[in-house]
C-alpha cells in the first residue's frame, strides 16, 4: 500500500510525457529502501530501549527530525557543523535522489540500519539482567561506530 503513491506518480509522469530511466528509478527506490531500513532500525531500537509505545514513538520521531534539523543547520552553519551534518542518513539519501549510486553510502545506510536493529536485540532479551542488556547493546553500538568511522575517513581522503 505504501508504494501506491510513488508508483502512481511515476505513472502520471510517464503519461504526461516525462522520461523514466529504469536504472535511475531503481536507484531511487534502493536509496529510499535503505533509508527506510535506518528509520526502522531507529524505531526498533527506540521501542526496545523505552518503557512505552508513546515514548518510543517520540524518541524515533526525535531522531528523524533531528537528522532533518542537522541537515538544515549544516547547510548554512559553521564548518564543524557541516562536517557533523555529513553523517546524517538524509545526506546519503540525497545521493540516491540525484541518481548517483554510491557503494559507500549504500553500505553506510545498511550498516547503520542493521546496527540499530542489532542494538535492539539484547534489550528485548529476557534472559539477561538490565545491566547486561545495556552493556551488550552498547558493545554493538561501539562496533557499528568502529565500522562506520573508517568508511567516513576513506571518503575524505
Amino acid at each position: 500500500m505504501t508504494l501506491v503513491a510513488p508508483l502512481s506518480a511515476l505513472l502520471w509522469w510517464r503519461i504526461a510525457g516525462g522520461h523514466l530511466a529504469l536504472a535511475e528509478t531503481c536507484n531511487l527506490f534502493a536509496g529510499h529502501a535503505l533509508y527506510a531500513l535506518v528509520v526502522a532500525g531507529i524505531a526498533f531500537f527506540a521501542a526496545a530501549a523505552t518503557e512505552s509505545a508513546a515514548t518510543a514513538a517520540i524518541a524515533a520521531l526525535a531522531f528523524t527530525l533531528g537528522f532533518w534539523a542537522l541537515d538544515f543547520a549544516a547547510a548554512s552553519g559553521p564548518e564543524w557543523l557541516r562536517l557533523l551534518g555529513q553523517v546524517s542518513p538524509t545526506q546519503a539519501l540525497k545521493q540516491f535522489e540525484r541518481g548517483l549510486w554510491s557503494w559507500q553510502h549504500a553500505s553506510a545506510l545498511a550498516t547503520l540500519g542493521l546496527g540499530l536493529l542489532a542494538m535492539a536485540v539484547p534489550l528485548v532479551s529476557v534472559s539477561y539482567r538490565r545491566r547486561a542488556q545495556v552493556a551488550r547493546s552498547a558493545a554493538v553500538g561501539v562496533a557499528v561506530i568502529l565500522v562506520l568511522v573508517p568508511r567516513k575517513r576513506m571518503r575524505d581522503t
